[in-house]
């Protein structure tokens, strides 16, 4: 279910001009997965935690993914992840992986309060 909404995809970049191929490849591959979702994608001349800080507000549930390095490693690299919970505004979801799996999955959802409720039930 997609609740009505379209799912934005931002890619942080240092120069807009360099980001066309892989906002159309990302858009595309949504396309084919959820012909009924609306997809948006927009490139920001910034680092990826002040983009997606930026663009929180306005989102219903701002996601992000992981590149699998451990919460040591994560946290030594400076992850993206990690650094925007400290700035998000509204529910954020960290998700695990890339790929549809049988198996029970970890989700960390964070929420600011009980009018989050709607992004949580989305996220379980």
């Amino acid at each position: 279910m997609h609740h009505g909404t379209a799912l934005r995809v931002v890619y942080a970049v240092a120069c807009c001009d360099e980001a066309g191929p892989v906002l159309a490849s990302a858009a595309a591959r949504v396309r084919r997965r959820h012909p009924d979702l609306a997809v948006e994608s927009m490139a920001a001349e910034r680092g990826a935690v002040e983009a997606l800080a930026a663009e929180s507000g306005g989102a219903a549930l701002t996601v992000v993914g992981t590149r699998g390095l451990g919460t040591v490693t994560g946290l030594l690299a400076g992850s993206v992840s990690w650094r925007l919970a400290a700035r998000v505004r509204g529910p954020l979801g960290i998700v695990r992986g890339d790929r549809p799996s049988a198996e029970k999955r970890e989700v960390l959802l964070g929420l600011e309060g009980d009018a989050d409720t709607p992004a949580a039930a989305c996220a379980l």
